[in-house]
């Protein structure tokens, strides 16, 4: 990577997400959508940098994995990155790295959230089970 790992990254996460606060305002909070379509450490960053949680309540981005995020009351999408909500990774079925319509996994593809020294597992507690996910793929995320 042309930066150090993770921490420019998420970075560069953060700003992406503070551009599209600013470039697509919702000062009106007017029904709209931007969708991302990213890698899988994208998807964690910018949902991260845009929700102000941290790395370990995101979680692990399935194949094609599904990231929804809603507009917040709080605050002006320009003055803050921290203004929008999302399921906490606890919900079963909720948008925090859903992958509920997908009806098969390849087996070398595996949901990622490994932002630890070395590139170590960073995501939610390892005994949680995400239940839109087949069992040998979040299997695969608790023995790493």
């Amino acid at each position: 990577m042309p930066e150090n790992f993770p921490e420019d990254f998420l970075s560069r996460c953060a700003r992406s997400i503070r551009t599209m606060n600013t470039k697509y305002s919702q000062k009106d909070h007017a029904p709209s959508a931007i969708v991302v379509v990213t890698h899988a450490g994208s998807c964690i960053g910018m949902a991260a940098a845009a929700t102000g949680r941290q790395i370990g309540e995101i979680n692990p981005a399935p194949p094609c994995g599904i990231y929804a995020l809603t507009l917040s009351d709080a605050v002006e999408p320009a003055e803050k990155t921290a203004i929008w909500d999302m399921d906490s990774w606890e919900v079963v079925d909720g948008m925090n790295g859903y992958a509920g319509h997908i009806s098969n996994f390849s087996e070398e593809t595996f949901p990622w959230n490994h932002f630890g020294t070395d590139g170590t597992y960073s995501g939610p507690p390892k005994d949680y089970e995400v239940k839109s996910m087949p069992k040998k793929k979040y299997e695969t995320i608790n023995s790493s």
